[in-house]
């Protein structure tokens, strides 16, 4: 099953794909002459609203990231308050849904049952005004960007009729062009299209979509310049050999340059060094790869060469999980242990076998905020996390105060033995603010 999380990252990269599509489909056609200058200020408009929706979204993300935090927040705080008396708690699904419904969000429905009625009565009882002004105005924002989205593409729908009443079939044309051009490929690739490396596949999708667009381009200067082109128009002789090879072969480097690992342009001090290197050998793989793929007519060679390029880059992507993982669990173990110091230091005569509830809201947002979405929504791991913290910590101070029964002269002697060698910065931690720094490490 996906996470919540993974879904909205997908709908949201769907929703950018689809206005960058419009941009590139756009930009790929060829229009009539036009004297008035109508149809250039059509497109510019186009892509100004194009330009609007995506901050429309973008603004309205943000506002539905603020909400999702709310409820979160909320549904941490109703569990700290129901697992200690025993109680049966609703699913997370159903945890949502009543925190949404006590902010006021109707569209939410839940079973009536006593569980549910006594989760949503705990709920009730922590939500602020502040947070509930906060939800209120977000939703109502929510509501206002879906209309404006709404109003814009519908404005852009009449502006496309208006470009695709003036559009030259010329870009059919040529794509027909390029499909009489690669059928021999096609045929030949037949049978072992199923088989092609990741690679590959990726290469000439991205070659494809780029050769299109300089394609379009070409084609406009041409019919910029020779105003009787379009008259005489011939898909078969628009482009000279000598013109679609340089066409390819630029094509090809912008398709390199779009592949290539990121690494090579970061900061060297920002990636290991073991990334760097296999950066480097996955670049020089592709390269290879893409000389032949050019020069070559032996397609076994070919996909032999895109199947290492596949590995380097597998080793690649693993090295990024790798330090990607152990940069996560680095922030998520500063950030556990900074916000439990800053709340002890609030609340300093809290008694360690009260303060449980807080370590567990410290770790669910800790562990949403690094992206462990599943540990964060499963409660019972964190309860038990919680758990151990709070035991090291009972545990370091058991072992202070024992030490608290050394007899006067031999602690003063003790204490005189440390401070002549290493000063005060040895004396035996009592402080709970102190301890919690030896709060212990997580690890997956």
């Amino acid at each position: 099953n996906f996470s919540e999380k993974e879904i909205t990252r997908t709908r949201e990269k769907g929703q950018d794909e689809t206005l960058n599509n419009f941009r590139e489909e756009i930009k790929g056609n060829v229009y009539q002459n036009d004297n008035s200058g109508k149809i250039i200020e059509t497109e510019t408009a186009v892509h100004e609203k194009l330009g609007k929706i995506a901050q429309f979204q973008f603004e309205a993300r943000n506002a539905l990231r603020e909400n999702e935090g709310i409820i979160q927040k909320y549904v941490a705080r109703a569990n700290t308050k129901t697992e200690p008396q025993n109680r049966e708690i609703p699913s997370q699904i159903t945890q949502k849904a009543i925190v949404s419904t006590a902010l006021g969000k109707n569209s939410n429905h839940f079973p009536s049952n006593k569980t549910n009625e006594q989760f949503i009565q705990a709920v009730q009882k922590e939500i602020t005004i502040t947070d509930l002004n906060k939800f209120t105005a977000n939703g109502k924002f929510l509501g206002e960007m879906k209309a404006n989205i709404k109003n814009e593409f519908a404005e852009i729908s009449a502006s496309l009729k208006v470009l695709e009443e003036s559009k030259l079939k010329i870009p059919e044309a040529v794509k027909s062009v390029k499909k009489e051009q690669h059928l021999s490929d096609k045929i030949t690739h037949q049978e072992i299209a199923e088989n092609k490396p990741v690679s590959l596949r990726i290469f000439e999708k991205e070659l494809e979509k780029v050769e299109s667009g300089l394609l379009g381009a070409s084609l406009r200067e041409k019919l910029t310049a020779d105003a009787d082109l379009e008259k005489n128009f011939d898909p078969k002789t628009v482009f000279s050999n000598e013109e679609r090879g340089a066409i390819k072969s630029k094509a090809i480097e912008v398709v390199k340059e779009k592949l290539e690992p990121k690494e090579l342009n970061a900061d060297n001090r920002q990636i290991s060094p073991e990334a760097s290197r296999q950066a480097f050998a996955t670049y020089k793989q592709l390269e290879r790869a893409s000389n032949l793929w050019q020069t070559s007519g032996d397609k076994a060679k070919v996909t032999e060469v895109f199947s290492k390029l596949d590995r380097e880059a597998g080793k690649l992507n693993q090295i990024r999980q790798d330090y990607n993982r152990n940069e996560k669990m680095a922030l998520l173990r500063d950030g556990i242990k900074t916000d439990l110091m800053d709340w002890i230091k609030k609340n300093p005569d809290t008694k360690q076998n009260n303060f449980e509830g807080q370590i567990n809201k410290i770790l669910t947002s800790n562990l949403s905020k690094a992206d462990f979405v599943k540990l964060a929504d499963d409660g019972k791991q964190v309860g038990i996390l919680s758990r151990q913290i709070v035991e090291k910590i009972q545990t370091k101070q058991i072992f202070a105060l024992k030490d608290k029964g050394i007899s006067a002269d031999s602690k003063e002697l003790n204490n005189q033995t440390k401070n002549h060698f290493s000063g005060n910065n040895n004396r035996v931690k009592t402080n709970l603010f102190e301890k919690v720094k030896d709060a212990p490490v997580l690890s997956r």
